[in-house]
């Protein structure tokens, strides 16, 4: 962080304080087993007739698209003009946002459990799925965009963190543009649970990732089931993999692995008040 940042860290205390103020906060009180949010991404493709594909959406072509549903009284609500990146408001809470390749994401409201986070993405999907098919756009759910495998796909989305990241990755080589631009995941947003069972989740949501990866790959290619999975593997050795002190058993701790971690990072980027970051 730079030193004039309202966000300055100050010492290593405060980074250790940051990271569980941000990464495992304590709440008073929390439901068993926990609650569920879920954030499914999927690339818009344009069809011909006949389901052929021909291409991915560009973004302010979809945008468009969403805006004519939601004045049309579907359950999208009316994008704000001025947020950057574009997000669409759904009932309940939920939203839909954006990727840097124009990927549509969307994320449900926090649910009691997995039953209600899943019947929001159906309802949802189901709605997107009739009023985009009218205009020869499907939504494809997908780890990796397969239909178009040496195609170029442009950075849509211009904010400054996207433009650092951007930047940043291309030093290290193509997997950073293809994690951000031509990939797609299904995220599970899970509750920590008691202060007393953190650790055990956290170790828990580590070990069982490979299995998790392999399980549900669906980006297959020439060096991996997971296309996905090995762009992410490759984009920054600095910051992807699991925490060393998880690995090596040097700390149970989820804060202090995670804050050697983040420290163990190459700089990704210096967020500035004003001027580029």
């Amino acid at each position: 962080m730079t030193a004039g940042c309202p966000q300055a860290l100050r010492d290593l205390d405060h980074v250790r304080q940051v990271v569980a103020e941000t990464c495992f906060p304590i709440e008073p009180t929390v439901p068993s087993p926990g609650r569920v949010g879920l954030e499914a991404e999927t690339f818009p493709v344009q069809v011909l007739a006949d389901g052929t594909p021909v291409g991915r959406v560009p973004l302010d072509h979809l945008v468009k698209l969403l805006d004519l549903h939601a004045g049309a009284g579907g359950t999208v609500g009316r994008s704000d003009p001025a947020a950057e990146p574009p997000r669409f408001p759904l009932p309940g809470g939920g939203s839909l946002t954006f990727e840097p390749g124009g990927q549509l994401e969307h994320s449900t409201t926090i649910h009691a459990g997995a039953a209600g986070a899943l019947a929001e993405l159906d309802l949802v999907a189901g709605d997107l799925a009739a009023a985009l098919r009218r205009h020869g756009v499907l939504l494809a759910g997908a780890g990796a965009d397969v239909w178009l495998p040496n195609g170029e796909v442009p950075q849509q989305l211009h904010a400054p963190r996207y433009a650092a990241m951007a930047a940043y990755f291309e030093l290290r080589g193509p997997y950073g543009a293809a994690m951000m631009r031509r990939s797609c995941a299904l995220q599970v947003n899970l509750d920590l649970g008691d202060p007393t069972a953190i650790p055990e989740r956290w170790l828990v949501a580590n070990l069982v990732a490979p299995l998790a990866c392999a399980t549900f790959a669906a980006s297959p290619g020439p060096d991996a089931v997971s296309v996905r999975a090995l762009a992410w593997q490759r984009l920054d050795p600095t910051r992807t993999g699991f925490p060393r002190r998880l690995v090596d058993d040097s700390s149970p701790d989820p804060v202090e692995q995670l804050t050697d971690a983040a420290l163990a990072a190459d700089v990704l980027l210096l967020r500035c008040p004003s001027g580029p970051w």
